[in-house]
Formats: structure tokens, sequence, C-alpha cells
């Protein structure tokens, strides 16, 4: 079998601390508005199961319209 002489050795892992990561304002922005945006229909979300868990799922399709508002 033939060795790659291409491959470099492996270097010892290099660990980054959160002071040493600078990301642009633009992609921190980004990051935050999908944050919230996931975080509110969670908690739509939740609402409906609840909703439909105690009213039947025969209202499902009002409370559709209320998770949509």
């Amino acid at each position: 079998m033939q060795e790659n002489k291409d491959i470099q050795p492996q270097a010892e892992p290099y660990i980054v601390k959160s002071h040493d990561i600078h990301i642009d304002a633009d992609y921190a922005d980004w990051i935050a508005d999908i944050k919230s945006r996931y975080l509110f229909y969670a908690e739509k979300i939740k609402k409906l199961k609840q909703l439909v868990s105690v009213n039947g799922a025969e209202k499902m399709h009002q409370v559709g319209a209320e998770l949509m508002r």
C-alpha cells in the first residue's frame, strides 16, 4: 500500500474562547431574528397544542386562524 505524501500530520487541537471570536453585526442581527421568530412560533405552537388537547380536534380550524394572526 502506498502512503499519501500530501497528508500532513494532525496538529494539536486549538481551543477557541468566546472572546476570540468576532462576528459581523449583520450576521448577529440575522441570527437574533431567526431566534426571535423561532421562539415566537414555538410559543404559538405550544398554545395550539394546549387548545387542541382541551377543546378537541374539531376546533382546530379556529385555532389555526388564531395562530396566523
